[in-house]
């Protein structure tokens, strides 16, 4: 992702203390930093400091986690040229977050040199918590002396609390062939966003269909092209256009209508198409509330029995409205929500006996409520 010219802030924002399992994640990192020798007093200057940052949609964005590297240390600049060339990335898996640094052993690396690398994870409960410890990671792998660490001596750290878990990759073992004619360096191929796609199945109680509440079922799949995308700082939009497209089937169970002692059976089938151009989501993506335009086209078919000239009649279905639907991830990838649609049936067909007695017509205005649940890829 393209980087931002930006300088410290001036006065440096109040350091505050980072957790003791941070520090121990983040131990090696300033361990190798201090490897290469202590700098003449004259040499402490600002680092010049590339830093690509990828995150999952809860995550903290990429201003916030720069605010949060400066709260521990403002010797450092960020440029889109030169200078060290670091990478963040935070990503949930199963019930926890994983936090990767990459970082380079030496000052200056260009981000495509064939150079050694020291990789660190850590491993916490959400995204928050290893966003910080992240933070402090890259603070220390800037300036190894944040946490008042010497040239020769790393800091003394207390131990990981219970629950909380720091692993450490090792860098891959420094190449001993001779090395290849230097080329000039050229910009990291960006990480392709794939959109999200969601499956869900729904249980729902209509009254825009016949003279009753009918019970539908259902299943849907909807694709968020800008799921990734809107989570990055380059993102032209505000945060909440996002928009996304829904395609499903609503099979409604059989209904029946008595009247004059003629038993009518309903059953409706129709396929769904939903357009949701906003998502209103809270600031961890648990929570989100989506508005959509739906409709429906299918068929409605009606069974007569009781009546010597009985008959089955089926009609075409059409109607659009209006929706609001909320969800909730407990946890990933498993969702569940609620929807409320304002529907309004273009297809009012009338179904009456012979003597003109009225079975049943759909409404002017129906109103259906769904409890949904499913899954996000």
């Amino acid at each position: 992702m393209p980087s931002i010219d930006a300088s410290p802030a001036s006065p440096p924002p109040r350091r505050r203390r980072p957790a003791p399992w941070a520090l121990v994640a983040v131990l090696g990192v300033a361990h190798r930093a201090n490897a290469e020798g202590p700098r003449a007093p004259a040499e402490r200057e600002d680092e010049h400091v590339q830093l690509a940052y990828e995150a999952a949609e809860r995550c903290p964005r990429y201003e916030a986690f720069l605010d949060n590297v400066r709260v521990y240390t403002t010797r450092w600049t960020l440029v889109t040229r030169g200078g060290r060339h670091l990478r963040v990335t935070l990503e949930p898996r199963d019930a926890a977050v994983v936090g990767t640094l990459e970082a380079p052993q030496g000052p200056g690396a260009p981000p495509d040199e064939v150079a050694p690398r020291a990789v660190r994870e850590i491993v916490g409960p959400d995204c928050e918590t290893v966003a910080r410890a992240m933070a402090v990671a890259v603070a220390v792998a800037i300036d190894p002396r944040v946490f008042g660490g010497g040239d020769d001596d790393a800091p003394e750290v207390a131990p990981p609390a219970p629950g909380e878990t720091a692993t450490t990759a090792e860098p891959p073992a420094p190449r001993t062939s001779p090395r290849p004619e230097r080329r000039s360096p050229s910009p990291a191929a960006p990480r392709r966003r794939l959109p999200r796609l969601s499956l869900e199945a729904r249980a729902e109680l209509t009254s825009a269909v016949i003279a009753r509440v009918l019970p539908v079922v259902g299943v849907a799949a909807e694709l968020d092209p800008f799921a990734e995308s809107s989570a990055q700082p380059s993102w032209p939009a505000p945060r909440w256009l996002r928009p996304s497209f829904a395609l499903g089937i609503r099979q409604g169970l059989p209904t029946e209508v008595t009247s004059s002692d003629v038993v009518t059976t309903f059953t409706w089938t129709s396929g769904v198409a939903r357009l949701c151009p906003a998502r209103l989501a809270s600031r961890d993506g648990r929570l989100e509330v989506v508005p959509c335009l739906e409709g429906d086209a299918g068929v409605l078919r009606a069974d007569a029995a009781g009546a010597f000239d009985a008959r089955r009649t089926t009609n075409l279905w059409l109607d659009a409205g209006a929706s609001a639907r909320l969800s909730w991830t407990p946890a990933a990838p498993w969702f569940v929500g609620a929807a409320l649609a304002a529907l309004v049936p273009v297809t009012r067909n009338r179904f009456e006996l012979t003597d003109r007695t009225l079975v049943s017509r759909a409404p002017r205005l129906g109103v259906t409520l769904g409890l949904t649940a499913g899954v996000r890829f």
